[in-house]
Parts: structure tokens; C-alpha cells; sequence
């Protein structure tokens, strides 16, 4: 038999483990303040045929911290990609082709970003697609035209 220090001792235990469970139920284990991410993906074409070899980058425009603001993807031979974990938010659609260079700076903004003469220069600055990834909206398909 436990004697009544052990058992205050064992109460306090308790009474700190449920507390822990409550704040992991409410928060969500392992959660973030920026929600769960989920796994986006699509194709993208130029003048109606894949365009393989693209970076496809998705900068976060609603306030995700730095480390998360941009993801990259590369573009297969079907012109297909996949990010496999992005925060739900509004984000601006930025390409990089083979030879340019889009800084790295995640905290760079679009806006930014100078245009160059590349067949997809005009989809830069304030020209550039838009996404509204959710846990619901999470294929973006991008049909674009060259110069």
C-alpha cells in the first residue's frame, strides 16, 4: 500500500497526464497553427503539349512562416508534378525553366521575381497564376500559351 506522499505524488502524475491528453485532443497531435498539410499535384502544359523539365513553385501569399512559404516541384515527361505536403493557403504559381534562376529566398515576393524573355515570362509579377490550396482543392492544372 501506497503511503499518502506517494499517493499525492501519484495524484499530481495523473492529474499532469491529463492535461497533456487534453492539450494534445485540443491542438491536435502534432498539429500546427497552419493546419494539415496535404499532398497537391497537376499537369502543366504549354501550347497544349507537357511540358517536362518545369519547376513549378507554389509561394505562399497568406502569412505561413518563411521555412514554409515556398514549395517546389519539377515537371515529368507528362508535364505532371506533385508537392506531397503544402499548408492549406492562397498561393502565387511561379515556373522556372532550365537556365533561370528564381532566388531561393522563400521570403522573396512574387512580385519580386523579374520577368525574362522566356515563352513563360508573362506569367510572372502580377501576371502570375494564383491556387487557393485546401484540404478539398488540392489539383491545379496550368494551360499556358507562350509568347
Amino acid at each position: 500500500m501506497l503511503n499518502s506522499q506517494s499517493q499525492m505524488a501519484l495524484a499530481k502524475i495523473c492529474r499532469n497526464l491529463a492535461a497533456v491528453g487534453v492539450f494534445l485532443l485540443v491542438t491536435g497531435c502534432g498539429g500546427s497553427s497552419h493546419g494539415t498539410p496535404v499532398s497537391v499535384s497537376g499537369k502543366v502544359t504549354l501550347d497544349g503539349k507537357p511540358l517536362s523539365g518545369l519547376t513549378v513553385i507554389f509561394h505562399c501569399t497568406s502569412g505561413l512562416p518563411a521555412e514554409l512559404r515556398s514549395q517546389r516541384a519539377k515537371t515529368d515527361d507528362q508535364g505532371a508534378y506533385s508537392l506531397p505536403e503544402i499548408y492549406p493557403g492562397e498561393y502565387t504559381i511561379l515556373f522556372e525553366q532550365a537556365g533561370e534562376a528564381v532566388p531561393e529566398d522563400p521570403g522573396m515576393a512574387p512580385a519580386d521575381l523579374s520577368a525574362t524573355d522566356s515563352s513563360l515570362a508573362k506569367y510572372k509579377g502580377d501576371n502570375a497564376p494564383s491556387a487557393s490550396v485546401s484540404d478539398t482543392n488540392t489539383e491545379f492544372n496550368f494551360a499556358l500559351d507562350s509568347l
